[in-house]
Formats: C-alpha cells, sequence, structure tokens
C-alpha cells in the first residue's frame, strides 16, 4: 500500500487511495487516570504505548498530555515524537496490523539536502506500537520511504489529473511558481518546463506559527486567557473565540496581524 504523509508542523496529513485525514501535529506524555466521569469513553484517547513509553497524540494531546512535545525546530526529524506522529497517521488510514507499505512525504525545499538520510532512516524499518487502553497490538513495516520537495505536490495536484496525465501540455514548457505557506516555514518554488531552478527556490522560517503566536499573545494580553497557537486555528479561521459561555469577536486582533504577517512572506519572496 502507498501512503502521501505530510508530517507537518502544525497538522499533520495523510492520503490514499481510500480517502484522507489530518490532526494536529502534537504528542505529550500520558498517564492514565484513575478517576472516570460518566460519560468518558476511553477508547477516543488516541493514546499509545511505543518503546515502553505511554503518549497522547493530536487533540487529546492538547487537552490530556502532562507534558506535550511541540517543536518547531529541524531537529525534531530525528525523535520518538515524530515517528510517533508518522505511525499515528499510518494507523489511522490503515488499521490493520502487519501490513507492508510505502510512504511519500516531504520536507521544506530548504531541508531536501541535509535531512533526507534522517527522515529516511525513521522511518524505513518495522515499527511495533500497543493501541490504549485496549493493550491492542499493532505493527507496520514502511519498506520505503520516499522524500520530496513538499510544494512539488501542490504542483502535481495542480497540472496533472486523477490518472497523472497533464491538464495542459503547455505546462510541460511552462514556469511554475509555488508559494506553500506552512505552519512553521514558507516555500519559494520554481519550475521551468518541470526543471528545477534551484536558484529560485528557498525556505524561509516563518509560517502560520508566526501569526497564531501573536494571536495568543494578544488574547492573552486583552482577556487574560492563554491559549495553545494548535487550538487556535479554528477561531482565527473564524474570527470567533469561545470564552466561557460567550463568544467573542476577534476579528481586530486577527486580521491586522494577518495582514503583516502576509506582508512579510510576500517580502521574502521579492528578494
Amino acid at each position: 500500500m502507498l501512503l502521501g504523509i505530510d508530517i507537518g508542523f502544525g497538522f499533520t496529513k495523510t492520503i490514499t487511495r481510500f480517502g484522507a485525514d489530518a490532526f494536529p501535529s502534537v504528542v505529550g506524555d500520558w498517564t492514565p487516570s484513575k478517576v472516570h466521569i460518566g460519560g468518558f469513553d476511553p477508547a477516543d484517547l488516541e493514546a499509545l504505548r511505543y518503546e515502553g513509553r505511554q503518549y497522547l497524540v493530536a487533540e487529546r494531546a492538547l487537552k490530556l498530555a502532562s507534558r506535550r512535545f511541540v517543536d518547531l525546530s529541524r531537529e525534531w526529524l530525528d525523535t520518538v515524537p515524530y515517528r510517533i506522529l508518522a505511525l499515528n497517521a499510518i494507523r489511522r488510514r490503515v488499521p490493520e496490523s502487519g501490513l507492508l507499505v510505502s510512504v511519500v512525504t516531504g520536507l521544506p525545499v530548504g531541508d531536501i539536502l541535509q535531512h533526507v538520510p534522517t527522515v529516511k532512516r525513521r522511518l524505513e524499518g518495522t515499527h511495533k506500537l500497543e493501541i490504549l487502553p485496549e493493550r491492542q497490538a499493532w505493527e507496520v513495516t514502511i519498506a520505503d520511504a520516499r522524500v520530496l520537495p513538499q510544494p512539488l505536490g501542490t504542483v502535481f495536484s495542480q497540472v496533472l489529473d486523477d490518472h497523472g496525465n497533464l491538464t495542459d501540455p503547455r505546462l510541460a514548457e511552462s514556469r511554475i511558481g509555488v508559494l506553500d505557506i506552512g505552519f512553521r516555514t514558507s516555500d519559494y518554488f520554481t519550475l521551468q518546463g518541470f526543471e528545477v531552478i534551484a536558484a529560485q527556490c528557498l525556505t524561509r522560517n516563518s509560517g502560520i506559527a508566526e501569526l497564531l503566536l501573536d494571536v495568543s499573545r494578544e488574547i492573552a494580553g486583552r482577556y487574560g486567557v492563554e491559549a495553545d497557537p494548535h487550538a487556535l486555528s479554528d477561531a482565527v479561521l473564524r474570527r470567533r473565540l469561545p470564552l466561557g459561555p460567550h463568544t467573542v469577536d476577534i476579528t481586530a486582533i486577527v486580521d491586522p496581524l494577518l495582514d503583516r504577517h502576509a506582508e512579510a512572506i510576500l517580502a521574502h519572496g521579492r528578494m
């Protein structure tokens, strides 16, 4: 089976021929509570045991983990939480244990040469974990992990149809530029006749995370509420922030910050 996995700083996305999936790229330590309130279903925890340690992943990690591993540096590619995100992404789309899969994933343009060997070393091979609280054993063998520049997926999505054919033959000779704004990084990627123009490809350490951090600080200053940036995505999109029994309009916070960050990202592209 072939899976496409984007293990982003903000969200981990997976696509197979059976459909797509996404969840926040958050992993946290977990110690099971001995006290449960009626109506709570422990099967919804999205908890795993990996290499002798218990973790919560995704939304539940944001709410219940005793310590969260949220990293915005490149070192996370060589960590256990990075592998857990990849394995959880596969498990959510491939619940059957013991399968052999191939994975296509991506890295920012500026990280390809340096970090591809690390990603392949961390992902390829057989991985075993337990799904908690049932302690259900699950394993997968990643036979091959192919690592591409992240914006290349955007190019293929726009110029190829569902059968892999060019939607417009003129695209084979055209210059194509992609601005890929991610959670932690923004990629600037240029092709001419499907040949990469290296001099016009770069990665900047600016993305949605900086916007969410600034929004979080403004909310803390105005309302005295601390919010994890990962948990603010929906509120920023809707310009509405739930505060207790009320909902606050945060348009006046979000829009000026969005304009400022958008201009900074565009300015990098003009350099």
